[in-house]
């Protein structure tokens, strides 16, 4: 298994280990988390912000995505990793 497998099943580990977590997340560190996961699986934001019709939960998501920007998919894995594994203790 090479660097970019591992990484990427360290990646898959931690987004299902903290998707089933019973550890309470605040919304900061869920909301850092979306971004992150969004930069990893889909790279730079390349949407408009949502309006207020779409809520305020929405805008943060886009604003928490954005904030990612021009991060390596890699580079936000490995972020990604570890704040699961500080969250969880692992």
């Amino acid at each position: 298994m090479n660097d970019n497998e591992k990484l990427d099943k360290a990646f898959f580990l931690c987004c299902n280990a903290i998707k089933n977590s019973t550890v309470e997340v605040n919304d900061i560190k869920k909301l850092l988390l979306y971004g992150l996961f969004k930069q990893a699986k889909n790279g730079d934001c390349n949407t408009h912000r949502p309006s207020m019709l779409s809520g305020i939960k929405e805008q943060y998501k886009w604003d928490s995505w954005n904030n990612q920007k021009n991060k390596t998919s890699k580079e936000a894995k490995q972020e990604y990793i570890k704040i699961v594994k500080d969250l969880l203790k692992c």
